[in-house]
C-alpha cells in the first residue's frame, strides 16, 4: 500500500516532511500500516475487527510514547491527529542496525517498561482471555483443552501489551520496542507470556525460544522461572485461542504456531514429551 496522497499532503503542511521523501512502505501489518518518510515514521491505524488480546488505540499508544521515549526504549513521539476519520501517528524513525534480539536483551528490556502503575494490585485471568477470543470463533475445539482457571494477582506495571519479535528493533544506541498501541496495565507476566509464546517466534520467522533462553528471558525480567511453570499451561491455550482467531480470518500462517502453542500447554503439563 502507498502513502495516501491526501495524508502526504497534510503531513507536508504539518512540516514533517519536504515532499521530496519517497515513503517505504515498513509494515502492512495485520493492523496497521507504517511507513518511513524521511527521518519519521508514519503510522496510519486501520479501523478494522482486531484481536480481543492485542487492542488497537492510538492514545493509548501516544501516551507511551511520551512515557519511555525519555528512557530511551521508545520513539519520540511527534504528534497524533485524525486524518479522514483515522488516527495517524508520527514519530521519529530510529535506524535499526541488523543485530540479534536475544532472550536475555528482551527480558531486560521488559523489566525497564515494567514500571509500578498506580491502579494498585491487578488480577488477571488467561483463561477468562481465551474464553472471550474463542466467542468470536466459529471453531470451538480448543475447549477441550481449556485449562483450570489461574488468576495472577500480583503489583500493577506498565505494560508494553505487544512484544513479539516485529516489535523489537536493535538500534545503535540500543534495543528498542515499537507499536506500543497494545499498551496498558496487569501483571508483568500478560507481557512475559507474548514474549516467550513459541507462536509468535514462528509466525515471524524465528525458533521458538529454548527452554534455556525462555528461563533467563523471565529471570532477566525480573520475574521466577518457576512460577511461568504453574503459568504456561493457561497462558500457552490462550496464545492458541489466538491464533485459531487470526487463521478464521484468513492468516494461514498462524497454523503453525497454533499447533506449536497446543503442544506447549500440553507439554507443561507433562501431556507430550
Amino acid at each position: 500500500m502507498t502513502l495516501p496522497s491526501a495524508l502526504r499532503t497534510e503531513l507536508i503542511g504539518r512540516r514533517y516532511i519536504d515532499g521530496t521523501e519517497e515513503p517505504q512502505l515498513q509494515s502492512d501489518g495485520l493492523t496497521n500500516e507504517v511507513w518511513r518518510v524521511g527521518r519519521v515514521g508514519v503510522k496510519l491505524f486501520r479501523s478494522a475487527e482486531t484481536s480481543p488480546l492485542f487492542p488497537n488505540a492510538p492514545v493509548a499508544e501516544w501516551d507511551a510514547l511520551h512515557r519511555f521515549a525519555p528512557t530511551g526504549i521508545a520513539p519520540t513521539p511527534l504528534d497524533l491527529f485524525t486524518h479522514r476519520g483515522q488516527a495517524v501517528l508520527v514519530y521519529e524513525w530510529a535506524n535499526a542496525d541488523g543485530g540479534e534480539v536475544s532472550a536475555k536483551s528482551l527480558g531486560a528490556i521488559l523489566s525497564r517498561v515494567h514500571r509500578p502503575a498506580d491502579v494498585g494490585d491487578v488480577g488477571r485471568d488467561p483463561h477468562a482471555d481465551g474464553t472471550a477470543i474463542l466467542k468470536e470463533c466459529a471453531d470451538q475445539s480448543l475447549w477441550q483443552l481449556a485449562p483450570e482457571r489461574v488468576v495472577i494477582s500480583s503489583p500493577a506495571v506498565q505494560l508494553h501489551g505487544d512484544p513479539v519479535p516485529g516489535n523489537t528493533v536493535q538500534t545503535s544506541s540500543g534495543l528498542q520496542l515499537i507499536d506500543w498501541q497494545a499498551a496498558n496495565c496487569g501483571t508483568a507476566w500478560h507481557d512475559i507470556a507474548i514474549a516467550v509464546s513459541p507462536a509468535m517466534r514462528i509466525v515471524a520467522g524465528l525458533q521458538p525460544w529454548t527452554e534455556a533462553e525462555r528461563r533467563d528471558l523471565i529471570r532477566t525480567a525480573g520475574l521466577d522461572p518457576e512460577t511461568w511453570h504453574d503459568l504456561a499451561p493457561a497462558y500457552h491455550w490462550r496464545m492458541a485461542c489466538h491464533c485459531q482467531w487470526r487463521i478464521e480470518r484468513g492468516h494461514a500462517a498462524y497454523q503453525a504456531g497454533l499447533v506449536a502453542e497446543i503442544r506447549a500447554a500440553l507439554r507443561s503439563t507433562n501431556q507430550v514429551a
